[in-house]
């Protein structure tokens, strides 16, 4: 697919610089296979997760993506201008600078609190003394990764809140969409093919059909 695009890039060159006069690769189309459904964390793996977590801003970090789906630039970028505390209603600047509120839980507002402790940012790097960067809170990932042996990444928390608010929402798609800050439904759409996966497995342990031998 790379290479295609390159060629493709390659031959608009030549035609801008009057090298010649047709695309050659503009007739073709490529076939873009559908992208695996994304698997969320289990039940067992949150536990374990929040487990694995040492301090009061690890826990924090762990709440606050499991209830919102937040992606890691805009944990990162999370200050406490943002928060309102009375309404346990967070801003958050997403891609294109685009702005979008989310409601927190009490857990996570009360963890929140603890991790803030005064501060204008929420996320304490005791590398740098400082405000935490993308590049420190995916350190503590790969922390949880070894501590847990499972893969811990944003965007599975991600993954996670959108597979289980759909679930428990009955699939309320466009709720989803402004809470994900997603620009296009087809996006948001995405998270749903889990849900459908998931569903198949369920009814095949239920058939069961290989026991009946």
């Amino acid at each position: 697919m790379r290479r295609f695009a390159s060629l493709r890039t390659y031959h608009a060159w030549l035609i801008a610089q009057g090298v010649r006069a047709d695309d050659p690769t503009a007739g073709i189309r490529l076939h873009h296979p559908a992208a695996p459904a994304r698997q969320p964390f289990a039940e067992d793996e949150l536990t374990r997760i929040f487990g694995a977590c040492r301090r009061d801003q690890e826990r924090a970090i762990i709440r606050l993506l499991t209830d919102t789906g937040m992606r890691l630039s805009e944990l990162a970028g999370m200050r406490l201008r943002d928060m309102d505390w009375g309404r346990g209603v967070l801003r958050v600047k997403g891609k294109g600078e685009k702005e979008r509120l989310l409601a927190l839980s009490v857990s996570t507002v009360a963890a929140l609190r603890v991790s803030m402790d005064g501060r204008d940012y929420p996320w304490y790097s005791q590398r740098i003394h400082g405000p935490m960067t993308p590049d420190g809170i995916y350190r503590l990932m790969r922390r949880l990764t070894r501590r847990t042996g499972i893969h811990v990444y944003c965007h599975r928390f991600r993954t996670t809140f959108a597979c289980r608010f759909l679930e428990e929402t009955g699939g309320d798609v466009d709720a989803l969409q402004v809470l994900l800050g997603h620009s296009k439904v087809s996006t948001t759409l995405g998270y749903a093919r889990w849900g459908r996966v998931d569903r198949a497995l369920a009814q095949q342990r239920r058939v069961a059909l290989g026991d009946r031998l």
